[in-house]
């Protein structure tokens, strides 16, 4: 069961032994240096010991009670694959099919190759693997508006959340409060929303 906290509601959730949807992920090191194989996580062949859900089984169960609540399918259509016939791999494929480092790699095949523990490269360009390769080798444009490296971001959505400057957020599980505080000294650029501006308390 994951940690309720403050929540009104706890759920039974699957640990990663007993999961029934398929997953995949970059590894990495305890280091946190770049290992270049993706990790793909089968379908379990464990029994379920409790009546337990995958994480994405109860974030189907949530928006089928939302869609029943507002009458928008859009909740059900959303998790349409969740299911056991699917077990998530159309979402899997749709991002393989779409990412730089995995594209060309069949979801039925990693999970066979994972079955056998086969490690599967991920297709970067360099290793040790490090961003911006392309821009500082080769003059490539940065993926953002302005094609260059940007320290300060205009966007509405950054100023709302206090991160259009660079700054550290305290990681949300370094304490049992969970704040995900912004560290940085104050700063009239920096005015994020709280979640009082949301009318959540």
């Amino acid at each position: 069961m994951t940690g309720g906290g403050l929540s009104p509601v706890s759920m039974r959730i699957s640990s990663w032994a007993l999961t029934a949807g398929v997953n995949t992920t970059s590894m990495i090191s305890h280091s946190h240096a770049p290992i270049p194989f993706m990790q793909v996580m089968p379908l379990s062949e464990i029994k379920r010991i409790h009546d337990t859900k995958s994480d994405t089984e109860t974030y189907k169960g949530v928006a089928a009670e939302l869609a029943k609540l507002t009458g928008d399918k859009r909740f059900n259509d959303y998790w349409a694959f969740i299911d056991n016939k699917h077990y998530a791999k159309p979402y899997i494929q749709r991002v393989l099919d779409h990412s730089n480092m995995m594209k060309g790699y069949k979801v039925e095949k990693l999970l066979k190759l994972a079955k056998e523990g086969t490690p599967v490269m991920m297709m970067g360009r360099t290793y040790p693997k490090f961003i911006g390769y392309d821009q500082s080798n080769e003059s490539k444009p940065w993926y953002n508006k302005t094609g260059r490296l940007e320290f300060y971001r205009d966007e509405p959505e950054f100023k709302e959340y206090g991160e259009n400057l660079p700054l550290h957020r305290e990681p949300i599980d370094s304490t049992f409060y969970e704040p995900n505080t912004i560290i940085a000294q104050p700063h009239p650029l920096i005015n994020p929303k709280t979640p009082e501006d949301y009318g959540i308390f």
